[in-house]
């Protein structure tokens, strides 16, 4: 062999080490990137949408952070891989690792496991932000025969005490409890100092599609939610509750310029909730936004409870399922102590259309404020309803500050519904622009970029 061909033997040689080594690795390793705080972010493959391969890189670059791709592929997926938290889990998500797919339809994610609790859960404990995106997650769903949905516990993805997450362009189908899960713990802990801890639900979803196919088999379901939200009011311990929604409407820097919280402490020997000091010294964390998704067959297409706020805008709800349940709706307080309601909604531009069922219910505040206007709200029973829900102890979370204007109904029977005479015109509620409103601007900054 002359000196060229050693050299030509070489640089095969090398090649062909080069490439193996590289298609061997579990994950590609793509770009790495260190910010000016030195800290190194590091965007990577899995190997395939398995919940083995997607937590594998996730792990890989859960200490430093960073982006983790699916790629496109249908994929069975283990949503009972592990438990954490006590839940039956597929993927363990950190704060600070984002996990993109390749686009709705493109990457699917299929539940193989029954007994699956969430298919990704997300845990932004460390108060760093999380992004799920370009998934389409399908549910485990009813098993073969079954024509209810009793159990309800399964849902898509679960965001827990994060900050400033975002959930965005995904697809989430057959989920008999939530397609998203967002919220915290509800009941507030106390450090080793004897503080008040209070937890993040600040985040953004956008984009999203929610249905329920199952629910046009025969059967008696009940269930399936699009996205439920829960904030940190809850418990026997003081409860967060937000004093004043003027402080909060139209609002998102709640990390730079923080709301003041209202604390209320359960009282067992009058039976009510005493307010123990209006401003707290406490802040609210609890606010998510809902833009440009659509919902279709689900029980509630957004549900809210334990005080959280949430903005629902320009979104379309459509065919609620079981008929009846309000498409929007602000959860009540529930018994005497341990649960707050929603503290309230900003809900515009939006459209619920109702034409496909028989009644249905359009926006429902069963306690809480806020504000209801340009939506198109057709074919419903009910349009804008105010109840309230648990014991008259719990007076403090019934509907109150609530201003409505300029929807456009369609075929609705009622417009304003008020089924217990308990709300007054111009005391409780205003149908009327709300002075000094403005809306947060759209779309959300989050989304730009």
């Amino acid at each position: 062999m002359n000196s060229l061909q050693q050299k030509l033997f070489t640089i095969i040689l090398m090649i062909v080490i080069i490439t193996v080594a590289y298609i061997v690795n579990a994950q590609l390793i793509n770009t790495a990137t260190i910010h000016n705080t030195g800290q190194i972010s590091t965007t990577i493959w899995a190997k395939s949408g398995s919940a083995e391969d997607i937590q594998a890189a996730v792990d890989a670059v859960a200490a430093g952070g960073g982006i983790v791709y699916v790629p496109a592929g249908s994929f069975p997926f283990n949503g009972s891989r592990t438990v954490y938290n006590g839940m039956s889990v597929g993927v363990v998500v950190p704060g600070g690792v984002s996990v993109i797919g390749a686009d709705k339809d493109v990457t699917n994610l299929t539940c193989t496991a029954e007994t699956s609790n969430v298919m990704l859960y997300c845990d932004g404990s460390n108060d760093k932000p999380i992004r799920i995106s370009g998934i389409t997650f399908i549910g485990y769903g009813p098993l073969p025969g079954e024509t209810n949905d009793d159990d309800h516990n399964q849902q898509g993805v679960l965001m827990w005490n994060c900050k400033k997450f975002r959930v965005d362009h995904c697809r989430f189908l057959n989920f008999k409890g939530h397609g998203v899960q967002a919220a915290c713990y509800t009941h507030v802990a106390r450090n080793e100092e004897g503080e008040l801890q209070y937890y993040w639900n600040w985040g953004l979803i956008d984009h999203c599609d929610f249905d329920n196919p199952y629910k046009e088999n025969p059967g008696t379901w009940a269930w399936g939610y699009g996205i439920g939200l829960g904030g940190g009011a809850g418990g026997t311990e003081p409860i967060a509750w937000l004093y004043n929604i003027s402080d909060i409407l139209g609002r998102w820097d709640i990390e730079t310029n923080p709301i003041r919280c209202a604390l209320y402490q359960w009282n067992s020997s009058t039976n009510q909730y005493d307010l123990v000091d209006p401003y707290g010294g406490k802040y609210f964390r609890w606010l998510v936004y809902i833009e440009d998704c659509t919902f279709k067959r689900c029980r509630h297409g957004i549900a809210s409870s334990g005080g959280v706020w949430y903005v629902a805008r320009h979104n379309r709800f459509e065919h609620n399922y079981p008929e009846g349940w309000p498409n929007v709706d602000i959860h009540g307080a529930m018994g005497n102590e341990g649960w707050f309601g929603g503290r309230g909604a900003e809900v515009y531009d939006n459209i619920i259309n109702e034409t496909t069922v028989t009644g249905g219910w359009g926006i429902d505040y069963r306690g809480g404020g806020g504000v209801v206007f340009n939506n198109t709200i057709i074919s419903c029973s009910y349009g804008v309803s105010m109840r309230y829900e648990g014991a008259d102890t719990n007076v403090v979370c019934w509907v109150n500050d609530l201003w409505i204007w300029n929807n456009t109904f369609i075929d609705v029977n009622t417009q304003i519904y008020d089924p217990y005479n308990l709300y007054d015109e111009e005391v409780h509620y205003f149908l009327r622009e709300r002075p000094n409103y403005t809306p947060y601007p759209y779309p959300h900054p989050l989304t730009i970029g």
